[in-house]
């Protein structure tokens, strides 16, 4: 009975020691994957390659990157957006993957362009001169009139 117990033990144990060897071996296999951004105007657009270059305030030329079809394209609240509306000059924010070439887009969201800033005039509508003709004189006549009879 003793050497029934001696091997339970044995066997719990090195179920224990294995799984603990297991935890550390996929704990050792985990990887980081970076995402960054960028913002800019986009210069071009181009859905048949997969790709999307945008100008940036930095760069002093235009930044291609490749989108592929888990790329998700939304607007600033998170809402999906068409991929219709990117177009030359629309502002963007890209996230993606990679470095050089192999930059790979994993979001798109189309920013709502700041308009510019414009001096807006109003003109205020002209009134028509309306000729004033002088009003006439209403002139109030009292007549008064006295009959006195003789009795």
């Amino acid at each position: 009975m003793k050497t029934t117990h001696l091997k339970q033990l044995t066997a719990l144990a090195t179920a224990i020691f294995a799984a603990g060897s297991l935890a550390t071996a996929q704990t050792a296999a985990t990887t980081t994957t970076t995402v960054t951004n960028s913002a800019g105007t986009v210069s071009a657009f181009n859905p048949t390659a997969s790709t999307i270059a945008i100008t940036t305030e930095q760069a002093t030329s235009p930044v291609s990157y490749r989108y592929t079809e888990q790329t998700t394209i939304v607007d600033e609240t998170g809402a999906p957006v068409a991929p219709a509306v990117i177009n030359s000059g629309v502002p963007v924010t890209v996230y993606y993957t990679g470095a050089g070439e192999a930059q790979t887009v994993s979001k798109i969201v189309v920013r709502r362009a700041v308009p510019a800033t414009t001096r807006t005039t109003v003109v205020e509508p002209a009134i028509p001169m309306v000729p004033v003709v002088p009003a006439t004189k209403v002139m109030e006549e009292t007549t008064t009139t006295t009959t006195t009879t003789n009795d």
